[in-house]
Order: C-alpha cells, then structure tokens, then sequence
C-alpha cells in the first residue's frame, strides 16, 4: 500500500512540475482557442492587453475588451485575477477560488432593430452529425447547469466598481456595485440605480461545495419601482424583501434530480391597468416545497406548501413532455378558519370584498389533468366544503341592497347617459319572475355568452354566498 502510495504520489509531483512549466503555452493556447470560438460562432472580438500566472494557479488579466463586429463595445474589465481550486482539478471538476476584479463595465445598446447583444439570442446551426434519435433528458441537462452555476461561484471574491448599464432609443438605465464580497461563503453587496436614485442590497450565504444559497434582496427605502418596468410595459413594481433559499440538491439517479427549498416576499406591490385600477399589496407570502425534474418531467411535489399571510394551501404541478404531453394540476387545503382566505386577498385587487368578515370553515380541492392528445378525457373536479360560512359584515359592496330599490347611472365611455330607478317606484318596473324565463336568455345571450360560465367559476369562489341573500 505504501509502494502505491508513493509512485501515486510520485506521478502526480511529477505532472504538476511537467505543468507548471508548460503553464504559459496552456494558458495561450486557451485563450487562442476563446478568441477563435468566439469569433466564429457568436462573431465577438476578444482583446486582452496582458495576461500572466500569479502565483501557482492564479491568473491575472488586464483591459479585457469584449466587442461584437461592426457594434458598440460590450464590456470592458481593467483588471481581474481568477484563481483555480487544485484538489477538485485533481477529478476533473473546474472550481474557483477567488475573484478579484476591479473597474467593469457592461454596457447594453440598441438602436432601431440592432443591438450589440444580439449575439444572446441568436439560433444555433444544427449539428448534421448529432444523433436525431438522442433524447433529452431533463434531469441530466438541469444537473450541468447547476453544476455550471456553483463551479463558478468562487470561495472568495472581492469585486470593486462594476456597472451594467441599458441603453435604446426611448430609455436609459445604469445599476452599479460599489463593491461586492464573498468572505468564508457570507455574501454581501449593494445596487444603486442611476447613482442614488434607488438602492438594494443582496446578503446572504453561499456553499458552492453543498450546491447551497440563500439570498436576500432588500431596498434601503419604501415603494422603490424595479428599473425599466415601467417604462417598457407600463408596470409598476415594488417591494421591501425578496428571499431565495435553496436548501438541497438530490441526484437521485440518471432520471431524477430532486430540488428543495423556499421562495419568499415581503410588501410586494404591483400596479398596471391590467391588473387593477388602484395598487394591488401582497403583504407577505412564503412557497416551500419540492421541485422534482425527471428524464421527460417537471413537478411541483405534493407536501409544496403556499402560505399568503395566515392562509394556507399545497399545490401540485406536473407537467410531462413525452411520450405525450400531460399536465396536471392540483389543489388543497385543510379545513380552516374562512376569514383567512379573505384576508389573504391582496389589497386592491377586488375592491368590492376589502372589509368583509366572515365567520365559519372552509376546505378546497381542485384536481385537473390533460392529455394534449386526448382533450375529450381532460379531468376537472372542484369541491369547496362551506356549509357553516357566514356573512357577518359586508365589504365595500353590500349585494343586500339588491333587494331594495336603488338608481343605476348608465355610462357610456366614461360619461353618465341615463339615471334609472330599478324598484317598484318606477312605473315600467316588472319584477323578475314575471319576466319569460325566454326573454332573460335572450337578453342574457346577448349582452354576456359567458354570463353563466362566469357565475359558476364566482361561486366557487365563495360569492355565491353574496347572491343567495
């Protein structure tokens, strides 16, 4: 054991000396090899004015420039040093050590139809060598690219002045890092939006070894928009937190890759015409769970939890790419308190239920399951149990005034055309069972096909309730 032990031993001093003197011919032929790959396939010029090994395996670079053909420059770094972890090199696995960087800049530009990062989207060329008949496995290609993300985590970093900036015809954006570190796994940096317009900071922990993370995005300030939303798609959005954790990674076999951890937001606020006409709050909200991926699916396992302020349900996901497409779609809760589904309801989205209260329990499932090639077998089964709920108090719409005489205004783009009184007052007032039942479908075809569709899906949601009073 010792005699194997030692020529082992003896073979690995000798190619580490056998390399480290042909480390600077590696080292050229790498970047030859980067220059020619990304020349010819994304048609991007990569320039480095000086390059060397510092230290045993460290390398350290000066004014890279990266600059697609006949465009604007894309990025350019003054000075970096990447350092490789030796022991996972030993088994072939490529791991950095530590990063430090100082004074980037990446810069995005679109004029007209062009940009200077069309080169992200283009298609790639079929390979007319590659096996037609290899299937893809989804397991296999998620584990490389986590294996992709965390080999790239460094242990250490130390990251000085960086800048990623947006520019088009009608828009411009700038995002800086002052400085951002990874100290011993604790991660820690700042955003500033356009100097000081806006501010995040990121913290957290990360154990690239583990295929670990948890991270934490918060803004210094209240109600501070997401760059470019706004202006783009007319969205606005805030918030005061956003948590990430991923708490394991499970490589079962060759056909399952298991993913378990928690996605989580504090005072999320979103405002488009789409949405709602006033801005719609999710206070807070927490999704935790298992998220399976398999050779041929992707599902969001059965014990998943969503919790939105104190009410609570387990959805289930599957979707299935081959041999047929399937999806299916499920959801549960237990029996709980119904008060808290209503006050779960993010505020402004329905203006009409802010203010209810309720008394009574409640439990929900809805099971759905499709077969894109069998649509007439598709399974859809929605069951609520709320035989003791109650209405105690109305929102802001009372539909007991449906029983009482009121004046309806009629509008017509915006502007009052016609005040009716709907009631026995009005002498043209016929109650609705002296209408032909006919007559209320005809009218009804008319106005709303969808009328009946709609009112079934409402009482599922708990407002037929509102309309047997």
């Amino acid at each position: 054991m010792y005699i194997v032990l030692g020529v082992i031993s003896i073979f690995i001093v000798a190619g580490g000396v056998f390399a480290y003197q042909k480390r600077d011919g590696i080292l050229l032929s790498a970047i030859n090899k980067a220059k020619e790959k990304l020349a010819t396939k994304y048609d991007l010029d990569l320039k480095i004015q000086y390059y060397s090994f510092k230290g045993l395996s460290a390398v350290q670079f000066q004014n890279i420039i990266l600059q697609p053909k006949g465009k604007e420059q894309l990025a350019h770094i003054q000075d970096l040093t990447v350092s490789i972890r030796i022991f996972p090199l030993l088994f072939g696995d490529v791991k950095l050590g530590q990063i430090l960087m100082n004074n980037s800049a990446v810069t995005l530009i679109k004029k007209d139809s062009t940009s200077n990062y069309d080169f992200l989207f283009k298609k790639k060329n079929r390979d007319s060598t590659a096996n037609d008949k290899a299937e893809t496995n989804f397991a296999e290609l998620a584990d490389r690219m986590l294996k992709s993300v965390f080999f790239k985590i460094p242990k250490d970093m130390d990251l000085q002045n960086f800048e990623i900036s947006y520019q088009d015809d009608s828009t411009s954006q700038r995002i800086s890092i002052p400085e951002a570190e990874i100290s011993g796994g604790d991660l820690k940096t700042k955003f500033l939006l356009n100097d000081h317009e806006a501010v995040w900071n990121l913290e957290g922990t990360v154990n690239p070894d583990g295929k670990e993370m948890y991270l934490r995005l918060f803004s210094d300030a209240k109600d501070v928009e997401l760059p470019l939303l706004r202006r783009k798609f007319g969205l606005r959005a805030s918030f005061d937190a956003l948590t990430f954790r991923l708490n394991k990674v499970d490589r079962k076999n060759k056909e399952l890759l298991s993913l378990s951890g928690e996605w989580g937001f504090e005072n999320l606020k979103l405002n488009h015409w789409r949405i709602s006409d006033k801005d719609v709050l999710f206070p807070e909200g927490l999704m935790s769970g298992i998220l399976n991926i398999g050779k041929t699916s992707v599902e969001i396992d059965k014990e998943s939890k969503v919790k939105v302020k104190e009410f609570e349900f387990s959805p289930y996901v599957k979707y299935v790419h081959k041999p047929d497409k399937q999806l299916e779609l499920a959801i549960h809760t237990d029996r709980i308190e119904a008060q808290k589904f209503f006050d779960a309801i993010p505020q402004g989205l329905f203006h009409s239920l802010e203010g209810i209260r309720v008394s009574g329990h409640m439990q929900y499932d809805l099971n759905f399951a499709l077969n894109f090639k069998k649509p007439n077998e598709v399974i859809f089964t929605s069951k609520m149990d709320d035989k003791d709920l109650k209405i105690e108090k109305w929102g802001n719409a009372n539909i007991q005034e449906l029983n009482t005489a009121f004046t309806y205004i009629a509008y017509e783009k915006g502007e009052p055309m016609r005040t009716i009184v709907l009631g026995p007052q009005n002498k043209d007032f016929t109650p609705l069972d002296q209408i032909s039942r006919y007559m209320q479908i005809s009218l009804i075809n008319t106005e709303d096909p969808s009328f009946f569709l709609i009112t079934v899906f409402k009482k599922r949601l708990f407002v037929y309730q509102l309309l047997q009073i």
